[in-house]
């Protein structure tokens, strides 16, 4: 807190008056936060208004064994590691299962600039095995620095979600601010029977591995990544059109992109990492995988694409 003395004199009568003023301080930023998100109340996915949002209760740490032999395959494809590698400083570690899988070389571009929340979601029921999102969080805070900053991330209420059109609102502020990207994966939908049949646990984390990859590289890559880089180099009328591209219902826009054979730098790395994890589990058990994936798409082979949605990584 900083003290302010006025003095007010008001004829012969002088006043003291003493205020104390909040002083705004900048929130280092927990780049990479690994967390598992137990749903407690509205757990079923629908449409109806009245029910509500899901509420749920995030912890530290990814625990499922199954998310974390998949994310640690994620993590040993150079394209997994390049993207986990952006949010992170030299020398820090990935941790998974108590053991270090990864450790950054160099520090990324996000580093202490942006975020990646990467969720464990228990026992949500999204009729979805994962999913990508991202939001615009103050970077700044009033009452000191928070003592947890798991708490302070993973907990906060956000205030704005992204907003584009205000390009001049925006520069005046962005600087105070962040973006945070954010991975979901639904363990309640991958461990379900009528889902996943009869797959075996190594088909199970091999089909997980090609979900997180889909999702860092078919959307991320595609939206949420060019944000953040065209944020970095104060292009904000850049951020602006990245930020009103429209994906699609489900981000079937950038399904169609994808079993298109799309050109664009994302899709690019999705094929590069796929290539990768062909490597690491063999073909046979690859074919599987990208089978189970693709089939899922083959309805968008001729579906027009707007233009927008295939010029959206020049970042």
């Amino acid at each position: 807190m900083e003290e302010n003395t006025f003095y007010l004199k008001i004829g012969n009568t002088t006043k003291t008056i003493k205020f104390e003023v909040e002083e705004e301080k900048p929130c280092d930023i927990p780049s990479i936060l690994l967390m598992n998100s137990t749903c407690v109340e509205n757990c079923i996915s629908t449409s109806d208004p009245d029910v509500g949002n899901p509420v749920m209760n995030p912890q530290q740490g990814i625990i499922d064994p199954i998310l974390i032999k998949a994310l640690t395959l994620f993590l040993e494809t150079p394209e997994g590691q390049d993207t986990f590698g952006l949010f992170m400083d030299t020398g820090q570690q990935i941790i998974l299962g108590g053991k270090p899988v990864y450790t950054a070389t160099c520090q990324g571009d996000f580093y202490n600039k942006h975020a990646l929340h990467f969720i464990e979601s228990t026992n949500l029921q999204k009729n979805a095995y994962a999913d990508t999102t991202y939001e615009m969080h103050k970077r700044y805070v009033t009452k000191g620095f928070p003592e947890d900053y798991f708490t302070f991330h993973a907990k906060r209420k956000v205030n704005n979600k992204l907003y584009y059109n205000k390009v001049q609102k925006l520069r005046k502020s962005y600087k105070r601010k962040y973006l945070k990207l954010i991975i979901k994966v639904y363990m309640k939908e991958f461990k379900s029977p009528s889902n996943t049949g009869d797959w075996s646990q190594d088909r199970l984390i091999a089909q997980m591995c090609h979900t997180i990859g889909h999702e860092f590289f078919i959307h991320g890559y595609r939206s949420v990544i060019p944000a953040m880089k065209a944020w970095n180099a104060d292009d904000l009328e850049a951020y602006d059109k990245i930020a009103q591209i429209n994906s699609g219902y489900k981000g079937n826009h950038d399904h169609a992109a994808y079993i298109q054979q799309g050109s664009d730098y994302g899709l690019q790395q999705m094929r590069a990492f796929q290539q990768s994890l062909q490597q690491l589990i063999g073909k046979p058990l690859f074919a599987k995988v990208e089978k189970s994936h693709d089939k899922k798409y083959l309805k968008f082979k001729n579906t027009d694409i707007p233009p927008s949605n295939t010029n959206n990584t020049k970042y």
